[in-house]
């Protein structure tokens, strides 16, 4: 039994490590794709990194991805009808408190592939969204995109609602799976060209960090029950404000209200 889980954990950190290892490449395709309304001097593939240099745009990626303990054993996925949860939220236990809708993605933006199904959103020019979702149960979401003027931030409640939609998928996949309290290990991480800082709040009370790195890797933490998907997101909420120099003394906490 020692042995089995061992390899059972030894392959859940193999697909986390590629996942971590093949997402700059990602990263810098999909950018490449937005910016193609853009023209820029010298060789196309750099593009994205003299447009970064000029000032004049930031560009932003964020991954989160979630491998579960075991395999799910789903014969067949072509298509999400049923876990593509319109009413699903965050709520942000601030005064007065807050509700933000998960990035959940449309039917009709799905596609099947080897082994499930993918959706993806191209928000003209602007941003690309993936969400991969894999009958053994991984689920990944991706999103890149172009950011312009003085809007350089990574607000709080984007990389909150972000990983609370992937929870809510794989939620609704280990039920019907069976497997209702399936444990999985979640990896996040975000990737920045030009002076991103974490946001919390809104204007004209939001608070704005220091400048990020260009790449910002979370801890790996595991989610089996409910109350584990909280504690996921607001430590990832906490870990991106130290990461900005920011207090989080006195953050609100966010919870998931999934229908």
């Amino acid at each position: 039994m020692v042995l089995r889980n061992a390899r059972r954990f030894d392959e859940v950190n193999a697909r986390l490590a590629a996942a971590e290892q093949g997402f700059e490449a990602s990263f810098n395709e999909a950018l490449n794709r937005i910016c193609d309304d853009i023209s820029a001097p010298g060789d196309p593939d750099l593009r994205v990194r003299v447009l970064a240099a000029s000032q004049k745009y930031s560009f932003r990626g964020l991954r989160v991805t979630l491998v579960p303990h075991q395999r799910l054993a789903i014969e067949r996925l072509e298509r999400l009808d049923g876990a593509l949860l319109s009413s699903a939220s965050v709520k942000w236990l601030c005064q007065p408190p807050r509700s933000y809708t998960l990035f959940i993605p449309f039917e009709h933006q799905g596609r099947p592939i080897l082994g499930g199904v993918e959706y993806i959103n191209f928000e003209s020019r602007i941003a690309l969204r993936r969400h991969r979702v894999q009958r053994d149960g991984i689920v990944e979401l991706s999103e890149m995109s172009r950011l312009s003027g003085a809007e350089k931030s990574v607000p709080v409640e984007w990389l909150v609602r972000a990983t609370a939609s992937v929870l809510a998928i794989y939620d609704r996949l280990r039920d019907w799976a069976g497997a209702p309290s399936m444990p999985a290990e979640i990896s996040v991480e975000i990737l920045g060209l030009v002076g991103l800082k974490p946001q919390i709040g809104e204007w004209p009370n939001e608070q704005v960090g220091t400048c990020l790195g260009f790449r910002t890797l979370f801890d790996r933490c595991t989610v089996a029950d409910p109350t584990d998907f909280d504690d996921c997101l607001n430590m990832l909420a906490r870990d991106l404000l130290n990461a900005g120099g920011l207090s989080t003394a006195r953050v609100p906490q966010f919870t998931m209200a999934v229908a």
